[in-house]
């Protein structure tokens, strides 16, 4: 049928259908046009019938790529094969260094990392990091707004954004090879010349505002919000800071900041997928091998505390009836790959046992999470968390069943059975994983000139997973599921909260004993 359809029948068709005398005109906004603004309206649209249409006015092209390209050193860039992961590390003579790792995953499909700086451990003051990501991707470059940038790259299939993360900067974007001159084009104006643009200030804030206003009325916000900074001693780079201290936030300081990474003094890219490695190592060289970079260095960030024998309690104003119920034993930070890997498998027999007691015997829960957190920026910090959504008023319930399995996992070990359950279906997804672009970029290639020993992981991973044991988690179980250490945190609608002037033992979550400070927050 639609093979058959031609433009005169369309143009028919269309022409009795938009042939009518009825109009809506519609003002949105914030003007204020008084009892008479229908009419006001109203007399407006019949005025601009009596003027003549004009027509379009020419538009000059923006002329793109704007930027002059560096003078490329004659020098050829050293280049080493990483045969064990079939990768290779070019140095070009300027201090870029760029990652190659070539692909059939995804046909023609290449994805991008860019990495500079110190990311968040640069951030002035908290959030800023958030806040000024977001208007970095709503404003094009210094040159070209964003409208304009999206004209240059419309009908390619070109997709870039920038990223603050814990220890980098980074541009991140895929595009089909055929595109990757353009890709690297539009990542070289980015880096040297990004946008950074007042007018979107107010609308970052205001959308902002918006998410903490949602965030601040559902108990699973207050994970975010309270939970995640209670657990990392109020770190600034976990969980999201208050809404007093974004609000604070002003254009110009951002501005500083901002200006203060716009030129990268450090570059390593790595690509990843379907292409030819000598184009790549080529079109690199053409834009970025003029300019001069340090060697990438890996900041030193503070020790993180964690709450050992705590309890945060958080009343929510919502009328949703719903409790949110979160346990936590500290463990240690990701770079021993070998502990961090076993502590998934411990994650996963534990949110096992509390799947069983906790829903399919008490009904309390739809949802329980259990998971492994290690972080790769902050020294020995770490650890496993049970995170639950459940009816207000059981709580206390909820937190003694959850501390009984915790306490039995920890004198009693593992069994064959749990093992099998929480291993294999791991040993899958690694195999699944290890076939994906994705896991090439982020895991092994990304950020590997400062941490090079993720070059060597890829090597391990499949026979390290396949190879723990009962003993091993056993061991694990034992050291790190200590509940005298362990950190609990609850959120419940606010008319619920009850004041505990009384301290409350975190190992037995009852009150009058000994342990923790009871902390209440509205």
């Amino acid at each position: 049928m639609l093979a058959e359809i031609t433009t005169a029948e369309v143009n028919r068709e269309f022409q009795g259908v938009w042939h009518h005398d009825r109009r809506l005109v519609s003002v949105t906004g914030d003007v204020q046009l008084g009892e008479d603004g229908a009419a006001a309206i109203a007399s407006l649209y019949r005025q601009s019938l009596l003027e003549g249409v004009a027509g379009p006015s020419a538009v000059e092209k923006e002329t793109f790529p704007y930027l002059p390209l560096p003078t490329v050193p004659a020098q050829a860039p050293e280049r080493s094969y990483h045969k064990e992961i079939d990768t290779e590390k070019v140095v070009f003579a300027n201090g870029l260094i760029v990652n190659l790792k070539r692909t059939e995953y995804q046909e023609n499909s290449v994805q991008v990392i860019a990495n500079f700086g110190a990311g968040e451990q640069s951030e002035p003051a908290p959030g800023m990091a958030m806040v000024a990501e977001d208007i970095i991707n709503r404003s094009g470059s210094g040159q070209l707004p964003q409208s304009t940038i999206d004209a240059v790259v419309a009908g390619s299939s070109i997709n870039l954004r920038f990223h603050i993360g814990e220890g980098s900067f980074s541009w991140r974007g895929t595009t089909l090879f055929k595109d990757f001159e353009l890709f690297t084009q539009m990542l070289h104006t980015m880096l040297y010349d990004p946008g950074f643009r007042e007018n979107q200030f107010g609308n970052v804030m205001t959308n902002i505002e918006l998410m903490y206003q949602k965030l601040g009325r559902d108990v699973d916000g207050a994970m975010a919000l309270h939970v995640q900074p209670f657990l990392a001693d109020h770190n600034p780079h976990f969980g999201l800071p208050s809404w007093g201290q974004i609000a604070k936030l002003d254009y110009p300081g951002l501005a500083r900041w901002v200006m203060s990474f716009a030129q990268p003094k450090d570059l390593e890219i790595s690509v990843v997928g379907a292409f030819e490695p000598d184009e790549v190592v080529k079109i690199m060289g053409k834009y970025f091998g003029g300019g001069r970079f340090e060697k990438p260095r890996t900041g030193e960030a503070a020790a993180v505390g964690f709450p050992a024998g705590e309890l945060l309690q958080v009343g929510v104003e919502t009328s949703m009836e719903k409790a949110l119920v979160v346990v936590a034993w500290p463990t240690d930070d990701f770079w021993d790959i070998h502990r961090t890997r076993r502590l998934n498998v411990l994650a996963s027999v534990l949110g096992d046992r509390v799947r069983k007691i906790i829903r399919e015997t008490l009904g309390a829960t739809y949802s329980p999470n259990v998971f492994n957190f290690n972080s790769r920026v902050y020294p020995g910090y770490g650890y496993l968390l049970a995170q639950l959504v459940v009816k207000p008023g059981h709580e206390q319930r909820i937190i003694t069943e959850i501390l009984k399995i915790s306490d039995q996992l920890q004198k009693e070990g593992v069994n064959a059975d749990e093992l099998l359950r929480a291993r294999q279906p791991m040993v899958t997804s690694v195999l699944e994983s290890v076939r994906t672009n994705q896991y090439w970029l982020s895991s092994v290639l990304s950020l590997s000139s400062r941490y090079p020993r993720q070059l060597a992981w890829p090597t391990t991973i499949l026979s390290d997973f396949s190879a723990i044991n009962e003993q091993e988690l056993s061991t694990l179980a034992a050291k790190y599921l200590d509940n005298t250490r362990a950190a609990v945190a609850w959120a419940v609608p606010a008319g619920l909260l009850k004041h505990q002037d009384a301290r409350t033992t975190a190992g037995t979550a009852e009150p009058a004993g000994k342990g923790a400070v009871s902390k209440a927050v509205r």
